[in-house]
């Protein structure tokens, strides 16, 4: 009886920890799987605002320069123009 015991105690054990083993078998790939999406999210997001952001900063520096260009003729139009 006790022998019966124990091998029904050691099988209960052994499922348990199969049970376990398999839960951590399908737990670790979805964990890897998730945090590679989101890496994946990330890294995507982070690329696309860094080329926006070039594209408005690059904008911002040509109408800049025009507007100074434009700036810079006007003086030297009313300076020509006093200078007559």
């Amino acid at each position: 009886m006790k022998l019966f015991k124990k091998t029904k105690i050691k099988k209960t054990i052994n499922k348990k920890m199969k049970r376990r083993s398999l839960q951590r078998q399908i737990l670790l790939p979805f964990l890897l799987l998730i945090i590679l999406a989101g890496g994946a999210v990330a890294y995507t997001s982070y690329q696309l605002s860094m080329n926006a952001m070039i594209d408005q900063n690059s904008d911002s520096v040509v109408s800049q320069t025009e507007n100074l260009n434009d700036h810079l003729l006007k003086q030297v139009d009313l300076d020509m123009n006093v200078d007559d």
